[in-house]
């Protein structure tokens, strides 16, 4: 419960008002559906059970009725005198004066087509439409022969004649009545009749009953394969039917498919045939839901009403809070959004008013103290390049001594004018921002120096894309990268190398890449070497400090790209923005 407690007070006033309204229509419509379910279980189950019987009792009886009347018109045959005299092929009888006879009984709505057949090969034959071929003329091999011959007499009823007539050319199942007909004298068999009974007929038997509801029906034979079903149902039932055992013979049971309950019956019908109905409970609920639809309705038209004036009211409220929210949220992005005022009521205006000029001064503090950190990160860097390039003259005078001792004066010249150069570039009238081409001949002056300093063990390859010369860059970007490769990676090799260094510029960067086959790196010393973990004293400390450089005053951290293995070699990439004008994060102030 006090997590609920909890729960509920996070919820602003908007939402409370609506849930609360909710819950109560919630409640009042969980009673009114127990209400109709009891009513269900007490009622319209009993009715829906007479309502399945009572239909299936007239398609029964109907359906009976048919067969009788097809049994009538079968003796009618059978007993016909000129019937007994064709089969027995008595020269007298003219197959003509038959064949009329046949056509009176098609003629009715009982018979669609009459088939006899003699146990010589003959065929006679009358039909209301197209003839049927059979597929075979020797009546023995006919499915239900052994049947027909052991039923004394009596009838049997296949369908589709059993597979024995060829249906290519129609459109739905049929019933096929078939029975043996007698000598009348000796009462031997001497042939069989088969009548395909009128489609329409049966369908009529089931379609006038069951036109009061929609009724699902399906007639099956004694192999329980399917003759007729409702239209557009026949799918529907036998899903509704796959577990047969659930359906009791004359007693309903209930059903549920595709979460609609159904009421099932099934009744018999002749030998061996059954009729399965199925009525879903809505149709006979439906008659006493809508009384509860009507206070239903009525109940959520108030509700509706009463939530959305609710929902009105407190969004007035709801919509300069939440736009506040908003605004609020984007200070974690350091984004200071002024709140566009609602006019609401005087408290929620002012409440307004007071949040943007809170806005206004928390930014115009925080701009003073970016500045203020960005202009201190400024002189610590600063500080620590100038305790880094007093290294590189010591040891490059180290050199110019040594050169001297051996009397190298042309080398000492080569040394001394490439140190001037460097010196010329790198100090710049005190400027932090220069062009690439000047940049570029500091690395190519420093290289000079550094080939003298280790009696060049390394080659330098250049590929530079002169259209990018004159983009204007942080000075002393690309040095110390260059050491790093020569220290850690030619210099830890021991047996030479190369450096490349190539400049490429696209629409809206300079990529710079400077690459070496020494001894690479693992993951931990490249963490090492960028990471805020490197003394001053240390290899791999320029190139931290020339990293956080170039992010102060790019303002991204996307900056550089590492790739090493070890035993390899390194390249370093540096993605460097494209600017019209230099920042003045790291420029030194000018003297007034």
């Amino acid at each position: 419960m006090k997590y609920l407690k909890r729960k509920i007070q996070n919820w602003t006033f908007r939402n409370q008002l609506i849930y609360f309204y909710g819950a109560v229509m919630g409640v009042v419509f969980l009673g009114m559906l127990v209400l109709l379910l009891q009513f269900e279980n007490s009622t319209v189950k009993d009715k829906m059970e007479e309502v399945l019987k009572r239909d299936g009792y007239r398609v029964q009886t109907n359906f009976r009725s048919l067969i009788e009347r097809a049994d009538e018109y079968s003796k009618v045959i059978m007993f016909n005198a000129s019937t007994q005299k064709m089969l027995v092929n008595q020269p007298e009888v003219s197959k003509r004066t038959q064949m009329d006879a046949f056509y009176t009984i098609v003629g009715s709505t009982v018979v669609d087509a009459i088939y006899v057949y003699d146990f010589k090969g003959n065929k006679y034959a009358a039909s209301s439409g197209s003839y049927i071929k059979e597929k075979t003329m020797d009546i023995s091999e006919a499915s239900w022969y052994e049947e027909v011959m052991k039923a004394q007499g009596g009838y049997c009823l296949v369908r589709n004649s059993g597979g024995f007539l060829k249906e290519e050319s129609l459109e739905e199942n049929y019933v096929s009545f078939i029975r043996v007909i007698n000598d009348i004298d000796t009462q031997q068999p001497i042939g069989i009749l088969l009548m395909n009974l009128n489609t329409s007929s049966i369908r009529e038997a089931y379609t006038q009953v069951l036109k009061e509801y929609d009724t699902f029906f399906l007639m099956q034979d004694e192999k329980g394969e399917e003759l007729y079903s409702t239209e557009d149902q026949g799918e529907d039932l036998w899903k509704l039917l796959e577990d047969q055992q659930r359906v009791g013979w004359q007693k309903m049971n209930t059903v549920t498919s595709q979460n609609e309950r159904y009421g099932v019956i099934k009744l018999p019908l002749t030998d061996g045939w059954s009729e399965t109905l199925a009525l879903g409970y809505n149709q006979i609920s439906n008659e006493y839901k809508r009384l509860f639809l009507k206070v239903g309705v009525l109940l959520g038209i108030s509700t509706t009403m009463l939530i959305l004036g609710t929902a009105y009211f407190s969004s007035k409220i709801n919509r300069p809070l939440k736009h506040m929210l908003a605004s609020m949220s984007a200070l974690d992005d350091k984004k200071f959004v002024t709140v566009q005022v609602i006019n609401v009521n005087q408290e929620i205006n002012q409440l307004q008013r007071r949040y943007n000029a809170m806005l206004y001064e928390m930014q115009e503090m925080f701009e003073r103290m970016e500045e203020g950190e960005k202009r201190k990160r400024k002189y610590e860097l600063s500080l620590l390049q100038a305790q880094i390039r007093p290294h590189f003259l010591y040891n490059s005078f180290d050199a110019v001594s040594a050169l001297a001792l051996m009397n190298r004066t042309d080398d000492i010249f080569i040394i001394m004018q490439a140190l001037g150069k460097y010196y010329r570039f790198s100090l710049h009238k005190g400027e932090e921002v220069i062009l690439m081409s000047e940049e570029v001949k500091i690395i190519e002056n420093y290289l000079i120096i550094m080939k003298y300093r280790f009696d060049g063990e390394f080659q330098v390859v250049y590929d530079m894309d002169e259209t990018v010369m004159d983009i204007r860059i942080l000075k002393l970007t690309i040095q110390p990268f260059v050491e790093n490769a020569i220290f850690h990676g030619i210099n830890q090799k021991k047996t030479g190398g190369m450096i490349a260094i190539r400049v490429k510029g696209d629409e809206n960067s300079v990529r710079i890449q400077i690459e070496d086959n020494g001894a690479g790196m693992d993951e931990e010393q490249i963490s090492k070497m960028l990471g805020g973990d490197v003394k001053s004293q240390e290899r791999g400390f320029g190139v931290r400090s020339t990293v956080e450089r170039l992010r102060l005053y790019y303002n991204t951290e996307n900056i550089i790209e590492v790739q090493s293995t070890r035993g390899v070699g390194t390249v370093i990439t540096l993605k460097i923005p494209k600017r019209e004008e230099a920042s003045t994060v790291l420029q030194t102030p000018s003297k007034s």
